[in-house]
């Protein structure tokens, strides 16, 4: 038999798990029907040069007379935090034929206990209603000397309710929605992020942005004017996130994060969250989890920075997330695209899905500037067909506003513009379209399907 896709808590080669005993997994193939398992042999090392002498330092099972392939917990010497543990399998089939080992996989261990978080709770201080729609930006510069010498580099972060986290202006992660919802008086998740390949000569920046998720909730939306400086109404689907006074449940966005680099000497740059890192606001000028998300492009780039502010941390443990986070599946464009009587556009993605649209401008100037462009999302139509219809998305639903669940975005005007939201998602078909500059064609969107990463079992 030949052995792939090997798992730790489910999870391939996972960086940061606290778990003690975590389980292994693994997928069987077999040229012969009705082949199965009846024995297997795990090796645990420390290093990945004595797992390929077959060496079993933390851990050599022998044979286990185990049939199961999944959720076969580690049984060996007691792990210490950020340590690294090299693994390989091998099993016995029914008719007691040995297979090759497999290739050799491995998992890292987090901060498994309280004190090896070093890093406070930050977050931007107290916050009006209109701030509390925003998503308020961090960052904290350091120096780098020499980054090829770095053996090792990791930043184990957390946010509530949500973050994204760049380095020298990059993603490191294309995943959305971290950390993960949990109530945050039992647990509060945290990732671990290898960072090396982020890093260059010389100065870098870490750049961290909040998100409301379900953990801080809106009062009030931001203001906002259309290009004719008309206030647009202010209904956005609320349902239930952030009302309700418990801060197990719900309160202020804050994160939490430790930045470790090391060579071959050892330890050698610790970043950590505190009041020496700065805060502004961002283009984001709303976000909701349910309503929508608005971006200014005309606000990106211009910031006001000031100090940020220790947070009042939340009662629960922190633990790695040890679960799937979700990630773009497919992307799709439109089938077609429709003028309404109401002289909005239809779009029409072909399929239901869960996710978010994209809007690509391709030659954007001073015409187009500062101009919106709003875009309603919905699974069905109305009865006549000329609209959306939110109402099987929400009991908010309020067809005298018609935006009860809208992302926008504001025309910055410098050529080539991308756009789609990241604190929000929505189940949805259709888009209809408002405020777009001239005819828009089946390569100005995007439908972007979220998923929890596609697992074999």
């Amino acid at each position: 038999m030949k052995i792939r896709k090997l798992r730790v808590q489910n999870m391939i080669d996972p960086l940061g798990i606290d778990t003690e005993h975590p389980l292994f997994s693994y997928l069987l193939e077999a040229e012969e029907k009705n082949q199965t398992q009846t024995a297997c042999q795990i090796l645990a090392a420390s290093g990945e040069e004595l797992l390929k002498r077959n060496i079993g330092d933390l851990w050599d099972s022998g044979r286990m007379e185990e049939t199961r392939n999944f959720g076969i917990a580690y049984q060996g010497i007691p792990l210490e935090p950020r340590q690294r543990v090299y693994w390989k399998v091998r099993v016995w089939d029914k008719d007691q034929n040995i297979s090759d080992w497999s290739e050799t996989a491995f998992w890292e261990m987090g901060l498994l206990r309280k004190e090896e978080w070093t890093a406070k709770w930050i977050g931007p201080g107290k916050q009006t209603p209109e701030q509390q729609s925003r998503a308020p930006v961090f960052r904290k510069q350091f120096f780098v000397e020499a980054p090829g010498a770095l053996t090792k580099g990791r930043v184990y972060v957390s946010g509530l309710g949500l973050y994204r986290l760049r380095i020298n202006g990059q993603e490191v992660s294309d995943a959305f929605f971290a950390p993960g919802e949990s109530s945050a008086g039992k647990t509060v998740y945290y990732q671990t992020y290898d960072i090396l390949r982020d890093l260059r000569q010389g100065e870098n920046e870490l750049e961290v942005q909040l998100g409301n998720g379900q953990y801080t909730g809106v009062l009030q939306n931001s203001v906002m004017t259309d290009a004719t400086g008309t206030e647009l109404p202010p209904h956005r689907y609320q349902k239930n996130d952030g009302l309700v006074p418990d801060p197990d449940i719900c309160g202020e966005k804050k994160f939490l994060l430790q930045m470790e680099l090391s060579d071959q000497n050892g330890p050698l740059i610790l970043i950590e969250t505190d009041e020496t890192w700065q805060c502004s606001e961002s283009a984001t000028v709303f976000q909701n989890w349910y309503g929508g998300e608005d971006y200014d492009a005309l606000a990106a780039g211009k910031r006001c920075w000031k100090s940020a502010v220790y947070a009042e941390p939340p009662r629960g443990r922190l633990r790695a997330a040890e679960f799937p986070l979700i990630r773009p599946r497919e992307k799709f464009a439109p089938e077609t695209i429709r003028l309404l009587k109401n002289g909005n556009w239809l779009v029409d993605f072909g399929k239901n899905g869960a996710g978010f649209a994209e809007v690509i401008l391709f030659r954007t100037g001073e015409r187009e500037k500062g101009s919106w462009i709003r875009m309603y999302p919905a699974e069905v139509l109305r009865e006549d067909g000329e609209g959306v219809d939110q109402s099987s998305s929400t009991q908010s639903w309020n067809e005298k506003f018609h935006c009860c669940i809208r992302d926008s975005y504001r025309i910055g005007g410098y050529g080539l513009e991308r756009w789609h939201p990241i604190f929000c998602y929505h189940g949805f078909r259709y888009l209809e379209v408002e405020g777009f500059p001239g005819t828009p064609r089946k390569e100005n969107f995007l439908y972007w399907r979220i998923c929890t990463e596609n697992g074999e079992f």
